[in-house]
């Protein structure tokens, strides 16, 4: 009886051993748990203030970098007469396409001539011309939007960065301080040879990122 006893003592006594040590050993891992989380949230968050200083000062540079060239620009006569013909360029097609848009619809409308009823004619004739205009019209926008629209995006995507600006930056500031030479050598609106530069740059980029994801760096 007495060893039943003490044997029942025994193992309470372990029970009560057991659950203690697990409290002690619960309590010092929870200690240490949020002695980590602590410690990490610190690191995130002295991490995130560097690369916040890091990207500020990339961006301040980028600004003022872009601020000269627009100074630089503005002085530069041969820029500035290019500026103004690339926009001129882009009012004379769009004014080229819309006046031969309304003269197909104008021509296409005669198809109304032997109707008889002067309403109905009417009515007809300048629903022609309003489809014509915007089917010539309407068809090339649609798709100069949506190939932008999509460009866009991508671009926004994969290569809009630090990069990409500076690409921009150097080479308008390039085609600015040469532009003189560059139009002597290349019959070429600097405008459109900026745009040039950049789609091809993209491409690049493009491929570069292709290559890589390929082989499994993405």
């Amino acid at each position: 009886m007495l060893k039943q006893e003490l044997d029942i003592k025994i193992k309470d006594q372990d029970a009560i051993i057991i659950n203690g040590v697990k409290r002690m050993f619960n309590e010092y891992k929870t200690a240490l748990e949020k002695k980590h989380i602590k410690q990490i949230k610190r690191s995130d968050a002295k991490y995130k203030a560097m690369i916040a200083a890091i990207q500020s000062e990339l961006w301040i540079t980028v600004i003022y970098a872009t601020i000269l060239t627009v100074f630089m620009a503005a002085r530069s006569r041969c820029f500035t007469d290019n500026l103004t013909s690339f926009f001129t360029g882009i009012a004379i097609a769009v004014k080229a396409l819309i006046t031969n848009a309304y003269t197909s619809g104008i021509w296409c409308a005669k198809v109304t001539d032997g109707i008889g009823m002067y309403a109905v004619q009417q009515i007809l004739y300048y629903l022609i011309i309003i489809i014509i205009i915007i089917v010539i019209c309407g068809i090339p926008g649609l798709i100069i939007y949506l190939i932008g629209k999509k460009y866009v995006e991508w671009y926004k995507k994969e290569i809009a960065d630090h990069i990409s600006m500076w690409v921009a930056v150097v080479t308008l500031a390039i085609t600015i301080f040469f532009a003189e030479e560059i139009t002597s050598i290349l019959s070429i609106n600097l405008i459109w040879l900026n745009i040039i530069i950049h789609l091809l740059y993209s491409a690049g980029r493009a491929y570069v990122r292709g290559c890589k994801k390929n082989r499994g760096y993405y």
